[in-house]
């Protein structure tokens, strides 16, 4: 503050300036680099005094940018330079006429209002007079309001706001309370109460929250006497927020089975979205999934937990043949090579056993006594049978052993292939992207809730390949459709996120007969949406990344949900950032690998967050070698005790 306000004017008016000049350099300029000032006076004797006032609150402030705008004159075009906002008004219904609300009703963060009730003693009844002040405010679900008036009487300015949640009585209503005074100074201090925390503590009040029927993410059972029973990490997540916030939970299920409800053409909604927009439910949570067309309705909370929208796919629908089982080993190179292998030694046995009388080198070759069946003899060998007599010639025992050696080898080579084969599975590679599904004639099936969100994948969008969707609400109709009608000649594969491929394996017990395509869709953030322009958001936002920062939430969801199938390696790499730069406003913005933490969203602006990896413990497997008795008694198949234990494969097949 460098100027003091005009001597003057009226001593009553240079208090009223000098108490809002300093919330706004002590405070507003603490926080930001620039504000709006709206006046709006309609009685004609107090024109005056609002230029007196307007031009020594700029004179007083050097430091923070001004935004002027008058009901009465041009306001120009719509500024978003709303979050710190000083108004000037001499009742309710010039404030009313103003309607600050009108203009951030869109926004999805909390503004900060500082009002000066110009000579606000000719009121009679002035206690109504702020409380349908705060009441406006209140309806346009704005909280952080602080009125200043002038008490003739004393010559002090007094600082009043208001209490939705004043107690568990006074749920959702004004209570009017006056926080400080001025004259001078400010009797207490300014940073830590002129704009109080209001819905850290709601003291009991209920809030209604939109829920359905959604595992494994939240699972809500009503019961006829009032009661009801929710469960999974999301439900964890609710009954956290309500011990954090000290409030009681009206759980309401959207009508007709609607659930989250989508956006409709005109602007409407259905479902949870349209509870929403009436105001009839305060948030909702539930699978709900991040999006630009859900947040121009709603406010959305920052993202919580991430899954994917992935292809999943039966392996069971493709089964190996009995030929292709037994063929399984080798390619069809080898094949050919083993079998023109056979032949040629055959033929050359029987050649020899055909010429034995006409050239001696061939009864030198094959000795004395003759062969009786040769070509008997070389198929005996190959597959491991013994021969009856051994031929005397060494030269042709040493043959003999040479293509016992060449049998042994490839049946032991075949042998080990199929036994890895019935070990593990009788199915065929299921395909790996969706260009797979297209060159195999498959078919995708989803909701039609999950098709407005894939709709826009460029080769489904193009028509390439069918896609069939089924008027359920339930993700886990993807998949029973898909075990009913998947037969040979009809592939299909599912769309889902990824959460609920793993809960229908698990609670079917169809572990190892689906399988998640490598080829992922695209990342889906799961939120929780509120009412635009939501009291709630700020504080909510501050106990999820609080939650998150921990690990709760991830943690809480492993308990409901076994996601260690999907998990990948991420290799993280940390970049020093100087926030000084940032804090200067040498640097526009910043990334690379930057962590969401609370510490520094309080000196920062933070992004919603757009990727998400995990803090792991690391381990050299290496550090570990297996001793020589080990190996030992891995290859025998027995423990200390004797007792034969047959080795637990993990296949990452869902």
């Amino acid at each position: 503050m460098q100027n003091f306000p005009d001597p003057e004017l009226p001593v009553l008016l240079q208090h009223a300036i000098a108490a809002c000049c300093s919330i706004v350099a002590d405070y507003f300029a603490a926080k930001s680099n620039s504000f709006m000032l709206s006046t709006n006076i309609e009685e004609k004797i107090l024109q005056p005094h609002i230029r007196d006032f307007i031009n020594n609150v700029l004179l007083c402030l050097d430091s923070i940018k001004v935004e002027v705008e008058n009901l009465h004159g041009e306001r120009g075009r719509p500024s978003f330079n709303r979050k710190y906002n000083l108004i000037v008004v001499d009742s309710v219904e010039a404030l009313r006429r103003l309607d600050p609300g009108h203009s951030t009703r869109d926004y999805d963060i909390q503004e900060v209002y500082l009002v000066y009730l110009m000579n606000a003693s000719r009121f009679p009844n002035l206690e109504i007079q702020l409380r349908d002040i705060f009441a406006y405010f209140w309806q346009n679900y704005i909280v952080n309001v602080t009125v200043v008036i002038v008490n003739t009487r004393t010559g002090s300015v007094e600082a009043l706001t208001y209490y939705p949640f004043y107690n568990n009585v006074s749920c959702k209503l004004v209570h009017v309370q006056q926080i400080n005074s001025f004259l001078g100074v400010w009797v207490k201090p300014l940073h830590e109460n002129i704009f109080p925390e209001k819905i850290a503590n709601l003291h009991q009040c209920p809030l209604t929250v939109a829920v359905w029927e959604t595992p494994p993410y939240l699972s809500y059972r009503p019961a006829d006497n009032g009661f009801y029973e929710i469960d999974y990490f999301e439900a964890d997540l609710l009954l956290v927020l309500e011990e954090k916030m000290n409030f009681t939970l009206d759980l309401k299920e959207p009508p007709n089975n609607e659930q989250r409800g989508k956006v409709l053409e005109n602007g409407t909604s259905t479902g949870a979205l349209r509870m929403l927009q009436e105001r009839t439910a305060d948030f909702s949570l539930g699978s709900f999934r991040y999006t630009l067309e859900r947040s121009q309705l709603m406010t959305a909370a920052l993202p919580y937990y991430q899954t994917w929208q992935i292809y999943g796919f039966m392996r069971t629908a493709q089964p190996y043949t009995s030929l292709e089982i037994l063929v399984f080993a080798f390619d069809d190179k080898t094949w050919l090579c083993l079998i023109l292998s056979i032949q040629i030694v055959m033929a050359i046995g029987y050649l020899l056993q055909f010429q034995y009388r006409k050239f001696t080198l061939v009864r030198i070759i094959l000795g004395h006594p003759r062969p009786t069946t040769p070509v008997t003899n070389i198929v005996k060998l190959f597959f491991g049978q013994g021969l009856e007599i051994l031929p005397r010639s060494n030269f042709t025992r040493f043959v003999l052993v040479l293509w016992d050696v060449y049998g042994l080898l490839m049946r032991t080579a075949y042998q080990s292939m199929l036994f890895q084969l019935l070990k593990g599975n009788l199915y065929h590679d299921p395909p790996q992207s969706l260009s797979d599904l297209i060159d195999k004639g498959c078919k995708l099936v989803t909701t039609e809730g999950t098709f407005d969100s894939i709709g826009t994948v460029p080769r489904i969008e193009q028509g390439l390949i069918e896609v069939i969707k089924i008027k359920n609400t339930s993700e886990q109709s993807t998949f029973f459709y898909m075990e009913e009608n998947t037969r040979e000649g009809n592939c299909l594969s599912g769309i889902s996120p990824m959460d609920f491929l793993t809960y229908h394996a698990t609670r079917e017990k169809k572990r190892g007969v689906f399988f998640a395509l490598p080829e992922k869709i695209f990342t889906q953030h799961i939120t929780m949406y509120f009412s635009k322009h939501s009291f709630l958001i700020n504080r909510i936002n501050f106990l999820l990344m609080s939650l998150r920062s921990m690990g709760l939430i991830d943690f809480w969801a492993r308990q409901s949900l076994d996601t260690s199938y999907f998990d990948a390696p991420n290799d993280v790499h940390f970049v020093a950032v100087e926030f000084a730069k940032l804090q200067e406003r040498t640097a526009d913005f910043s990334l690379g690998s930057f962590r969401y933490t609370l510490e520094r969203s309080q000196l920062m602006t933070a992004a919603l967050p757009y990727y998400q990896t995990w803090q792991i413990y690391g381990f050299m497997r290496t550090a570990q070698p297996y001793t020589s008795l080990e190996i030992l008694k891995m290859y025998t198949g027995t423990d200390n005790t004797g007792s034969s234990e047959a080795d637990d494969t993990g296949y990452k097949y869902c």
